[in-house]
């Protein structure tokens, strides 16, 4: 490929403009033709390539399909912009779905946005104005406009000259297939923002770049030195709109940037840079509740060519958004059977084998009455079954590929938009081996002490423990105690701990003590009936006022952090029966006095072992089926709560 100067590029664009300055005479010919000859050929072009979809796409154009045979007519039939007339066939081609959403409270919020950041730049607008459209109150008042009825051939010419001199010139594009160029620098947009032709070239960023890699000659071109390059030069004035960044006309009025924000950001000013990128991310993670995205670059040096920070083992499904369409399940059974949000978007391509271990799976639905043409694997997240996967029924069963491993899957159908059970759930463990869990006629006792799995970090509050001990006096400067417990375990399951007296004398002041740092949720003293004390804080002088306090409200959640001791002033000596410690925790303990559900999944759905009000910090189910999957459910409070199996009497979650 050769290689051109800033000053070749500049003679490339004027020689762009001057084709469209041609003589009077010739723009009067052409538009004498222009509804025979350029249709004629058009419709010859596309038929030779046997290019149906590009056709379908004109056809859904209607009134604007004159501006995009346009775009065709511009670059047909000159050898030097063949590549143009491929890159002007990929945008059209995979145009229809992709679209602005438009109106609604988006007028007020770029009026104001020009008045209070009139320097923001077009990549950092474009991905502003994409948040309300997150937002349902504000989305619902939006009108979505499809880019293939508006586009005007004007923005497209531009917008490919602009991005096809970017493949010529920028040395870091020489290496990369011209399909992946077509996917991840070439499109003029990244989700649904409005289509802001008005606000000049829609990718320059990419000169930026280019001129300081000529500038620093030794400079490696990897994906991520263009990216850090172009964070430093191009978008180091950016920072500021990412954090309270004032929304007029939206409530909450000040945002700061999440991971998807994030993600779109770097979408659009690695795109604006010429550097190739994409954004993925895990729909409804299969372990715990929420979401992920983050973006990649190409790298030729990487796995896949794909560069990422991220890496996700525990992934039913990772998908990318692509501007090209992928496949995606079509119903036409009149109302009976639809498709989930999640699959009926074109713009999704599965790429899950690219980050973790995956196998086949075939599942042969139980349903009987139904006959549904599709089949979904959902996974559990936020308390429901959420679809991550599916795959046409065929001869009896669906073949889902590339499932993440080591994962519980649930296969559902729907039925209009209810979503119904179609087998047992089954555990696809980390070898690819499959598990029915399927509830069998002899139950087993559970001995539950934990609705939520832990983790590393939490552990460490619960070790913190082991270096507490109680005093225990009736002077207040504990000159004379008397240590009454050395605690010497955790709390495995981050459930209090609890220390009983018998005959004990009663003290006025009591406290515990540690060599650097109290943080704990809560102290209890009790007496012989059960009940808590209360009394004054009180704490190590130098400690501010109040930060005791979280140790003796209540509130599970709430921890305190104070140095050296801790403690409470009785107000007069009393008879303490018993000392409980609370280390601080994420309350997916049992708690005493909360009432519980235990329920089992099978073929037909959820199914209740009945409710329990919690006397003690453990609850314990003599009737649960063996083999099956539960879920215990606090009926008071908390959205953490994971399903489980039981292997030799221990909760396994998933």
């Amino acid at each position: 490929m050769d290689t051109l100067s800033i000053s070749d590029s500049t003679q490339y664009s004027i020689f762009i403009v001057e084709q469209k300055c041609a003589p009077k005479i010739l723009y009067i010919m052409k538009r004498v033709y222009t509804n025979t000859i350029i249709s004629f050929c058009l419709c010859l072009l596309l038929a030779s390539c046997g290019d149906n979809a590009l056709e379908q796409a004109l056809r859904q154009s209607g009134a604007n399909r004159p501006q995009l045979e346009q775009v065709l007519q511009h670059y047909s039939g000159q050898d030097s912009l063949r590549l143009h007339l491929q890159a002007a066939r990929f945008l059209i081609r995979h145009m229809p779905g992709h679209r602005s959403l438009e109106g609604g409270c988006l007028p007020e919020l770029c009026e104001g946005l020009d008045s209070l950041y009139p320097e923001m730049s077009l990549p950092v607008r474009r991905v502003v104005l994409t948040i309300p459209q997150r937002m349902p109150r504000y989305a619902e008042e939006m009108t979505p406009v499809e880019d293939i009825s508006r586009i005007s051939a004007d923005f497209l010419i531009a917008h490919i000259d602009s991005v096809m001199l970017a493949w010529r010139l920028c040395p870091w594009l020489a290496h990369i297939s011209f399909e992946e160029f077509c996917e991840y620098v070439l499109p003029y947009r990244f989700s649904e923002e409005p289509l802001m032709t008005g606000y000049g070239d829609s990718v320059t960023g990419w000169r930026k770049v280019l001129s300081e890699t000529q500038r620093y000659r030794s400079l490696p071109c990897s994906s991520n030195d263009l990216r850090t390059l172009q964070r430093n030069v191009v978008g180091k004035t950016h920072d500021r709109y990412m954090q309270d960044l004032s929304m007029p006309g939206l409530q909450p009025e000040l945002h700061s940037f999440d991971c998807l924000d994030d993600c779109l950001y770097n979408l659009s000013m690695l795109r604006d840079a010429g550097i190739p990128c994409a954004l993925d991310y895990v729909s409804d993670w299969p372990t715990r509740n929420g979401r992920h995205f983050w973006r990649i670059l190409v790298d030729l040096a990487c796995h896949d060519r794909m560069y990422s920070e991220v890496s996700n083992p525990r992934a039913a499904k990772v998908w990318r958004r692509t501007y090209s369409h992928n496949s995606v399940p079509i119903v036409r059974n009149n109302g009976t059977e639809s498709v989930p949000d999640l699959f009926a978007d074109p713009f999704n391509r599965d790429v899950t084998k690219l980050y973790c271990p995956v196998s086949d799976v075939a599942v042969k639905p139980s349903t009987d009455s139904d006959r549904p043409h599709y089949l979904y694997l959902a996974v559990f997240n936020d308390l429901q079954w959420k679809p991550a996967a599916w795959a046409r029924i065929r001869h009896g069963r669906a073949v889902f590929r590339d499932m993440g491993r080591g994962i519980v899957y649930m296969p559902v159908y729907y039925h209009g938009r209810q979503m119904r059970f179609a087998g047992d759930p089954f555990l696809l463990d980390t070898d690819g081996k499959v598990w029915t869990l399927s509830p069998e006629d002899a139950t087993q006792s559970l001995v539950l002490t934990r609705k939520y799995p832990l983790n590393t970090d939490k552990i460490q509050w619960s070790r913190q423990l082991t270096e507490y001990r109680i005093e225990a006096s009736d002077d207040a400067s504990f000159a004379c105690c008397d240590t009454l417990w050395q605690i010497d375990g955790d709390s495995p399951d981050l459930g209090f701990v609890e220390k009983q007296f018998q005959g004990l004398p009663a003290y006025r002041y009591w406290r515990i003590v540690h060599p650097r740092r109290i943080s704990v949720a809560e102290l209890q003293l009790l007496n012989a009936h059960g009940h808590i004390f209360t009394g004054k804080p009180i704490f190590e002088a130098g400690n501010r006022e109040g930060a005791a306090d979280a140790a003796f409200d209540g509130d599970v959640l709430t921890y305190t952090n104070v140095q050296k001791w801790l403690g409470m002033d009785l107000g007069k000596p009393i008879p303490v029966s018993a000392v409980r410690i609370l280390p601080r925790n994420d309350d997916n303990g049992i708690v005493p006095g909360q009432w519980y559900e235990l329920c089992y999944w099978d073929h037909d759905g959820e199914h209740s072992l009945g409710r329990q009000q919690a006397s003690a910090i453990r609850l314990v189910f003599d009737n649960a089926p063996i083999g099956a999957l539960y879920q215990l459910k606090n009926l008071q409070k908390g959205m953490e709560e994971r399903i489980f199996t039981c292997d030799n009497g221990v909760p396994v979650f998933w």
